[in-house]
């Protein structure tokens, strides 16, 4: 499966399911993994390691970004 239809298929979820800023919240947090994961040529899920959520927040920790689930 795409990494992207399964965030859409997720957001699609959400927006049913819960208020309009959760699932804006949602958007724009899963769309800012989405762009990092594909700029490290990761496209599928099942080409994801096991380790890249670790990799995702050290490099934003890192960076001097701060993430809400961190």
């Amino acid at each position: 499966m795409l990494i992207k239809e399964m965030i859409n298929n997720y957001l699609s979820y959400v927006k049913r399911q819960f208020e309009y800023g959760t699932f804006k919240f949602y958007r724009n947090h899963l769309g800012h993994f989405e762009r990092w994961i594909n700029n490290l040529g990761y496209y599928r899920v099942g080409e994801l390691p096991e380790n890249i959520f670790d990799d995702y927040i050290f490099d934003f920790n890192q960076k001097g970004k701060n993430l809400p689930f961190v």
